[in-house]
């Protein structure tokens, strides 16, 4: 278990809860876009990756916009609203009597771009309310609190689903609006006890220039190592998703069968990743440390592959990937974030949010297209990991050269700081 002191319940229980409200929205949502996108036409999943990648692109600068304009206290909160009132907008557009496939296919690129920046903007929030020493110790606790609303949203949906897909929007849209009052009370939290950057900066902007987030990236080779793993992880992603559709629109006649179907394999994932959670990300980073954290995931990914080449059934797809984005949530994505503690704010709020967007979605596109070429030319299942290994590899490989520059940039803070600027991250030598 997290070993919280006194003085950081309030903080751990507000960021637990943050989070439990923020994932069961996108929970909520999720099953709904996976109908709507078999519904938008599998043959056009990899057109739809790449629109959402453009999206995402064009997303971003009005992200950096907020965050170099607006104190830290409003960036989020203002985030949360608008995307809320994009969640009611979709929910009554059945009533304007609009072609039902265009609007499948613009809800299902909507609501994959919102799941990156919700869930972007949250960690980056997270690392700058605590230093690497905290995150270490309580990031597991917070994230639990996701995996727990991971098990409410997909609940909601399966609850709602009998009155149309609008009633699980709706209520999506209730549930981010709760994610802002949560993120104004840890920012008290964070004034009453001068914890993390918040403390110090919370009513100023991160400034720097809006399109600044690519420059920091492009030359902080420890920000593109990040940048690696998380290509890696979604283009593997990727390819295992598009694989799931086409068993999945096989075996499953109507999209309420299939959002049933999502909603199902989304409890079953989300509540072997809170086990993992509370039982074993806390003590596995203390003990075996960050290499074997962020190193779980690729290995069960080659592994999967290996298996479907052999075994190309749903059974084991659903296996695969139920406990692969289990580990995903239990291990990785906190691991990962414990990278970022040792940015600095700019890179913390924007470059990080360009990862977690433009990147993520690139390699979603990138892995959607490789898909494509190799049922072009007639290969199935039996062949991914032709496509997935070399990725997997390049993974492994650049897990421990990050894990070293981490440590690196850690011990050689100077004392009261809790990150780095890019200036100086750059200029640190290679361990």
């Amino acid at each position: 278990m997290a070993k919280v002191r006194p003085e950081e319940r309030g903080a751990v229980a507000w960021s637990f809860t943050h989070f439990l409200l923020l994932l069961a929205s996108w929970y909520a949502i999720r099953p709904v876009r996976d109908a709507m996108g078999i519904e938008g036409g599998i043959e056009h999943l990899p057109w739809m990756f790449t629109a959402t990648f453009v999206a995402t692109i064009l997303a971003v600068p009005a992200f950096s916009a907020l965050v170099a304009r607006l104190p830290v206290r409003h960036v989020i909160p203002v985030a949360y609203h608008a995307l809320a009132a994009g969640l009611v907008f979709f929910a009554l557009a059945p009533r304007l009597d609009l072609d039902r496939v265009l609007l499948a296919r613009c809800f299902y690129v909507w609501a994959t771009v919102y799941s990156l920046f919700v869930v972007s903007a949250f960690w980056s929030l997270m690392s700058d309310a605590f230093t690497t020493e905290q995150g270490t110790r309580i990031f597991a606790a917070v994230a639990a609190g996701g995996s727990l609303g991971g098990l409410v949203g997909p609940l909601l949906a399966v609850i709602l689903s009998g009155q149309g897909n609008g009633a699980p929007l709706l209520a999506a849209a209730l549930l981010l609006e709760g994610c802002a009052a949560c993120t104004n009370r840890l920012m008290r939290w964070s004034q009453q006890h001068g914890r993390g950057a918040l403390a110090h900066h919370e009513r100023e902007p991160v400034g720097g220039s809006v399109l600044g987030a690519p420059p920091p990236l492009l030359r902080n080779p420890y920000l593109l190592g990040i940048a690696g793993i998380v290509l890696f992880t979604t283009m593997t992603s990727s390819l295992l998703y598009l694989q799931q559709a086409q068993i999945v629109r096989d075996a499953f006649a109507t999209s309420a069968d299939r959002v049933s179907f999502f909603a199902r394999m989304d409890l079953v994932v989300n509540a072997t990743a809170l086990v993992v959670q509370l039982l074993l990300t806390a003590p596995v980073i203390a003990r075996l440390g960050l290499a074997f954290a962020l190193a779980v995931v690729p290995l069960l990914t080659g592994a999967g592959f290996v298996m479907l080449a052999t075994i190309p059934t749903l059974a084991v797809l659903v296996g695969v990937q139920a406990l692969r984005r289990a580990l995903h949530y239990g291990f990785e994505r906190p691991a990962r974030e414990i990278l970022f503690t040792v940015a600095g704010r700019e890179e913390r709020y924007k470059t990080k949010s360009l990862v977690d967007t433009v990147v993520y979605r690139g390699g979603d596109a990138a892995g959607g297209w490789t898909h494509a070429a190799f049922a072009a030319m007639g290969a199935g299942a039996a062949l991914l990991p032709l496509a997935a290994m070399p990725l997997v590899l390049a993974w492994l490989l650049t897990i421990p050269w990050l894990v070293r520059r981490h440590r690196r940039l850690a011990q050689d803070l100077p004392e009261g700081r809790t990150s780095w600027s890019v200036d100086v991250a750059t200029s640190s030598s290679s361990p």
